[in-house]
């Protein structure tokens, strides 16, 4: 990984007025930008296609005496009761610390519980045993909890933090080609949910214990608080692409020492240039199928520039 601070000499002899810190807010955004119009940078994502999730949420604290009960279909079911097995917390979110822990070390069954982000007020739930379907019950009690049972036929699977967690990571932003077991999969079976990045399958997947059984292609773009980038991104091949539109915004910002719109206009030039070598780029690295560009196996890890 690289990041943009090697251009930012170049940005500045488009006008040495530019502050450095200015420079490179502008060519972080020119390459977020860049990556948006063009969906040059694309990831492959492999895994397994993994089992059913169920979910418990709890829209507030539960009411002493409110219950879930949990059935895995192998082992006796259990009941979890709020006030007497559940310690009910200061907020619904510390109260599903303890359900959590309660399921993971006291339950006695073949489900596991994960809390959806840390700190929240939301878990997941999957059969801890591998190869089984996970197909189980889900009862409770109380308007203040919502579940969705793990006979349900979605499937979730978190796409975020490609390069690190937090605000500086890279997010998807679509999605290109999602292969089960070889299949290319229709898109009317799966639904991305852009703002918790998270791939929900409609359908049922089968197939758990291949290693490989879920192909994603992605199209990914830096967060506007990013800092790393891929060096073929920012390499030689785009800089004057990254540097042109970074200069076409600082140039048009009214009232700076360094505005100027007759110098904007000819910067502007060399971004769009950019864009159409980017393009030609992405099509000569990703053959199409379905009307989705999927990666080339040799030439995974992107361009070299």
């Amino acid at each position: 990984m690289s990041t943009v601070s090697a251009l930012v000499p170049r940005v500045q002899r488009g006008s040495v007025s530019i502050p450095s810190v200015a420079a490179e807010l502008a060519l972080r955004d020119a390459a977020r930008q860049f990556c948006v119009v063009t969906q040059i940078w694309r990831h492959t994502d492999v895994s397994e296609a993994g089992v059913p999730e169920g979910m418990i949420s709890l829209l507030a604290n539960p009411t002493s005496g409110h219950y879930v009960t949990l059935d895995d279909g192998v082992n006796t079911a259990v009941t979890l009761t709020f006030g007497t097995d559940i310690t009910i917390g200061a907020t619904a979110a510390e109260t599903m610390v303890t359900l959590i822990t309660e399921i993971n070390t006291v339950a006695g069954l073949d489900i596991t519980a994960t809390p959806a982000v840390p700190a929240s007020n939301v878990c997941y739930l999957r059969n801890a045993v591998a190869g089984e379907d996970g197909e189980v019950d889900i009862e409770y009690s109380g308007e203040e909890i919502v579940v969705i049972g793990m006979s349900s036929r979605y499937h979730r699977i978190g796409l975020s933090g490609l390069v690190a967690a937090g605000t500086a990571s890279p997010i998807v932003s679509e999605i290109l080609d999602v292969v089960v077991n070889g299949s290319s999969t229709p898109v009317q079976s799966y639904e991305f949910w852009y703002a918790d990045q998270m791939l929900v399958f409609t359908n049922t997947l089968r197939d758990y214990s291949s290693s490989d059984s879920l192909k994603i292609t992605l199209v990914v773009e830096p967060a506007l608080l990013g800092s790393d980038y891929p060096t073929w991104l920012v390499g030689e091949r785009y800089a004057e692409a990254l540097v042109g539109e970074a200069l076409f915004q600082l140039l048009r910002t009214p009232g700076r020492p360094y505005t100027s719109m007759a110098m904007a206009r000819e910067y502007r030039v060399d971004y769009e240039r950019g864009i159409c070598l980017a393009r030609r780029d992405r099509d000569v690295l990703h053959t199409t199928r379905g009307g989705s560009f999927v990666r080339n196996s040799e030439n995974y890890g992107g361009l070299q520039g």
